[in-house]
Formats: C-alpha cells, sequence, structure tokens
C-alpha cells in the first residue's frame, strides 16, 4: 500500500508512506546504495533480484505494487524487476512513459507502478488493460486496485485519514504516517498493516523528498511495522545527494 501526498506541503513536493505486503519467507533487505548508473537506494528483493520501492539521484521515486489480472501471465517476469529498471530514468515523467512501454509487452505479472518526483506524478495501472494516469497535486492512496479507488476498503479508509490529519510541515507528517501504516483492522477501519499465516506486512517506509535546499529523510521498519521499530536511512539520500554535488 501506497500513501502519497505530491505537492500538498510547502518546500517538500513528495512525501511516500509504503508498506510492503509480501510472502514472509521471501527475504529482502533494508533501503541500501545500488551500484547502478545512474545511483539509487532501494530495498532488495533477494529471490528475484529487484525492487518494490527507490530514490534515484535525479529525485525520481518509483514503487511498485501487485494487482491482480484475470489471466495470469505464463512465465512472468518477476515485477520488481521493472521497478529497478525504471530507477535508472531522470524524470518521473521518462519513468511513466518506460513503464507503458514495457507493460505494454504483457510479460510482467500484473501490478501497478507509481512515478513521482518534484514536478510530475503518474501511476501505470497494468492488469487487464494497461492504463496511464496523471495524478494532480493531492493525497492519493494506491494498493492493488485502482488509484484512489472508492469500493476498495483500505484506500477509502487511508484516504480519510490523511485528510482528517491538522499536520501542515513534514515533520509533522513523518511523525503521523508511522501510526497509518501501522493500524490493525477494528469494527470502523480495514486494516493497514496486514498479518496472515503466510503473508503480510513485511516492512514500511516513509520518505520525504524536499526541495533542494531541504535535507531529504527515509524512516524504514524492516519487519511488521505494528511491532518493528521505524529507523533513520536518511544518510544515505544525503550521500545520494551528496554524489550529485
Amino acid at each position: 500500500m501506497l500513501a502519497i501526498l505530491f505537492r500538498v506541503v510547502n518546500d517538500c513536493p513528495v512525501i511516500v508512506a509504503a508498506n510492503r505486503e509480501e510472502l514472509f519467507d521471501r527475504p529482502a533487505t533494508p533501503p541500501e546504495p545500488w551500484p547502478a548508473e545512474p545511483r539509487f537506494v532501494a530495498g532488495r528483493d533477494l529471490r528475484a533480484g529487484g525492487t518494490w520501492l527507490g530514490v534515484n539521484e535525479h529525485g525520481v521515486l518509483v514503487a511498485v505494487t501487485n494487482r491482480p489480472k484475470a489471466l495470469p501471465t505464463p512465465a512472468s517476469q518477476s515485477r520488481g524487476l521493472i521497478c529497478r529498471d525504471l530507477l535508472a530514468c531522470p524524470t518521473a515523467e521518462a519513468a511513466c512513459n518506460r513503464a507503458a512501454s514495457e507493460l505494454g509487452t504483457h510479460v510482467y505479472a500484473g501490478c501497478n507502478v507509481l512515478a513521482v518526483d518534484a514536478e510530475h506524478a503518474c501511476v501505470i495501472h497494468a492488469g487487464d488493460s494497461l492504463r496511464s494516469l496523471t495524478l494532480p497535486p493531492g493525497m492519493h492512496v494506491l494498493t492493488a486496485h485502482d488509484v484512489d479507488e472508492p469500493d476498495d476498503a483500505r484506500t477509502a479508509y487511508a484516504i480519510r485519514w490523511l485528510q482528517s490529519q491538522s499536520a501542515s510541515g513534514v515533520d509533522a507528517w513523518l511523525t503521523l504516517l508511522p501510526q497509518l501504516c501501522r493500524l490493525h483492522g477494528a469494527t470502523d477501519r480495514p486494516p493497514i498493516c496486514l498479518h496472515a499465516h503466510d503473508r503480510g506486512t513485511v516492512s514500511s517506509s516513509i520518505i520525504a523528498l524536499p526541495t533542494s535546499h531541504g535535507v531529504a529523510q527515509w524512516l524504514h521498519a524492516q519487519g511488521p511495522p505494528c511491532t518493528s521499530s521505524f529507523a533513520d536511512y536518511s544518510e544515505l539520500l544525503a550521500g545520494l545527494i551528496r554524489s550529485r554535488a
């Protein structure tokens, strides 16, 4: 699940909260620098070699969520590989165009792709059909369905939760968003942090990408956010920015 604040907060055009939902026995690393050009920081799926969420040195954030297909693609490639490849793009718009082209080949399982930077935000829906949507400034939520899908209970609740907060600055949002990521289900809400016998929410990240004079931040829980503490990985982004100086 991805919660996206695009050009909502002054001087911080991109804030994203991401819960990764996966099989418990699928190993992955916390955010780390990758030996790539351009450079980027992302977690690494140790089974297939891709990633689900990353930020490159140009300030482009790319993320992928699963999406069901009526007819699964035979022998499909890992969706994390397209997320990894899109982090080579210099802008979110370029990543969106490349995603539409590559997902149109139908070699990947169903997915949604988010690409966002300070100027542009878009989502590619690659289920039984392929659609590209430009996101307007505002609060958005993406799960395994359409972005901001009102009939998806988790999406609808998360949007209401975001809209009900009175935070105005980036520091306030970095304090609030882990609370959203930790929420379990109750009589008045669906679960945000998921738990099943073999799968569920396995990690969580909060990323803030400010304007050029701000400090990029990445908080990460390597485990279910309801029981795992968020550690500060911001130095990885500071190193990424310094590498461009």
